[in-house]
């Protein structure tokens, strides 16, 4: 979590709502980190979960049900914790309100949203944040040959 606030005190990004899209490991922990104000400055906007009923103790002010209405809750920024199909299907529309940070990075090999920045209002100054652990698991996995065609 050290790392993600990092990442934003070096681009100048100012966050302060943070959606969380996906509930398991990785999302509650954020969720928790945020709400034990562990990160300081963050609230949490939104929580997704295509199973709402993983989401636990999350007030339901705070349940979003339909991400096409993520816009609604004004987060600064959206963190994927789930499957890169919700990069494919919903990162263009995050890039047009917030920043976006897709945790499942496959997503990004594809030729479409959110590399494509066509897609994206040029008002916007959106940014698309990577973990700098995501890339090491990527090149880890692709140096041995799991990822790259390879049997």
């Amino acid at each position: 979590m050290a790392a993600l606030v990092r990442s934003w005190e070096r681009t100048g990004a100012a966050h302060e709502t943070v959606g969380i899209v996906g509930f398991g490991f990785i999302g509650a922990s954020l969720y928790r980190a945020i709400e034990k104000h562990e990160i300081d400055g963050l609230e949490v906007a939104f929580a997704y979960n295509r199973s709402p009923g993983k989401l636990g103790d999350v007030p339901a002010e705070i349940v979003l049900h339909d991400l096409s209405r993520a816009r609604e809750c004004r987060p600064d920024l959206i963190v994927e914790c789930s499957h890169p199909n919700i990069s494919i299907e919903y990162g263009a529309d995050f890039l047009s309100h917030c920043d976006y940070m897709p945790l499942s990075v496959t997503a990004l090999a594809d030729d479409g949203p959110p590399r494509d920045s066509d897609s994206v209002p040029p008002a916007r100054a959106a940014t698309t944040c990577c973990c700098r652990a995501a890339h090491w698991w990527v090149w880890t996995d692709c140096s041995h040959g799991a990822t790259c065609g390879e049997t």
